[in-house]
């Protein structure tokens, strides 16, 4: 007893494997995408896919990475901001970017109901939920050709893409993921060993191919609810407000919230999700022909701005194993209100191309 379907694309390393990068995957081998080719930019170095369609070497990451700039962005991921403790805000909740064990992992999940719906309908397919008798849905899902999202019930990362069955249970495809260790750069992981069947919650079965119930406007509205209220939740404020105590903070709250402002920095790289979602575009692709409405053109371009500013970068060097003696907080304070005016005039652009979609 075994089938495997013949699985060649590859996940970047720009996110955790979170359902979004399984979905990516997914979406990719249903449309019959080539996601083959090498992992390389150039020599001997490892891609991430951060230039996406935009990369001089088309590979097998940056090809992913495309489509998952898209989705990441249409979900609203990739403007989701961290509080300076870590704690959820109520956007990670309705993303699904949830805490492990009271700690919060970047990317350990973002499978949400909101955002399981939200994908399959902006992608144009149905889909099924199955709590139960796993092995049956597996076998017959696999048979007719089609991969299977399954959920874990505990554990990183929280979904998995299965591709195969055997006789001791589910098979994981054999593409390794690219990722990124200090002191390596980025590396190529081993192949995953895919969840027994005792250790799923639930499998996402694919059914058929529909007309999209989500489109632009949409995924626009999810850019815009998540900055507001990340606005509303007062994330950037908090920073200003505890950054502001620092000095009568002990030298190990110091050093853990350098830390936590650190920490902050991927979230704020995934504006190169958003900047390329709206701008880099496949053109001849039906799921981006909205995108590329000529008539948006001035809108896309207006992001290149905002996008700039929300750049880590600006927060690489108050590394947090130092006590912060030597930091200027003031310059801190003054990075921190800069990414809060840039998600301020990044909503406004988004609310313009609302109202001209509406």
């Amino acid at each position: 007893m075994k089938n495997s379907i013949d699985f060649n694309i590859q996940y970047n390393s720009l996110e955790g494997l979170t359902f979004i990068q399984r979905f990516t995957n997914l979406y990719m081998f249903l449309e019959g995408i080539d996601g083959s080719g090498d992992v390389y930019c150039d020599g001997n170095r490892i891609c991430c896919g951060c230039s996406g369609s935009k990369c001089k070497k088309p590979n097998a990451v940056n090809k992913q990475s495309t489509y998952f700039f898209l989705f990441n962005t249409m979900t609203g991921n990739s403007v989701l901001r961290r509080r300076i403790d870590g704690t959820q805000t109520e956007m990670m909740k309705l993303i699904g970017d949830i805490n492990v064990d009271g700690v919060p992992v970047y990317g350990n999940d973002c499978g949400s109901d909101f955002t399981v719906d939200f994908l399959f309908g902006y992608a144009g397919y149905d889909y099924r939920i199955v709590t139960s008798d796993f092995e049956t849905a597996v076998i017959e899902s696999i048979d007719a050709g089609k991969p299977v999202i399954a959920r874990v019930k505990s554990g990183v990362p929280r979904n998995y893409l299965i591709t195969g069955y055997d006789e001791n249970g589910p098979l994981c495809p054999e593409t390794r993921y690219v990722t990124y260790k200090i002191g390596a750069g980025n590396v190529q992981a081993d192949p995953e060993t895919a969840p027994s069947y005792s250790e799923i919650e639930s499998l996402i079965i694919v059914g058929d191919k529909i007309k999209p119930r989500y489109t632009l406007v949409d995924g626009l509205k999810n850019i815009k609810r998540v900055i507001e209220g990340n606005l509303s939740e007062g994330v950037w404020n908090g920073f200003i407000e505890t950054l502001n105590g620092m000095d009568k903070a002990t030298p190990d709250e110091r050093k853990k919230i350098a830390q936590s402002v650190s920490s902050t920095n991927i979230y704020l790289f995934n504006a190169i999700s958003l900047n390329h979602a709206l701008k880099d575009r496949i053109r001849k692709r039906e799921l981006f022909k909205e995108i590329s409405d000529p008539v948006f053109k001035d809108f896309w371009n207006k992001i290149n701005e905002p996008c700039g500013k929300l750049n880590g970068h600006k927060l690489d060097g108050f590394a947090w194993k130092k006590d912060w003696t030597d930091v200027d907080i003031a310059d801190i304070c003054a990075t921190i209100n800069e990414y809060k005016e840039a998600d301020i005039k990044l909503l406004g652009i988004i609310n313009e191309a609302i109202g001209r979609l509406e």
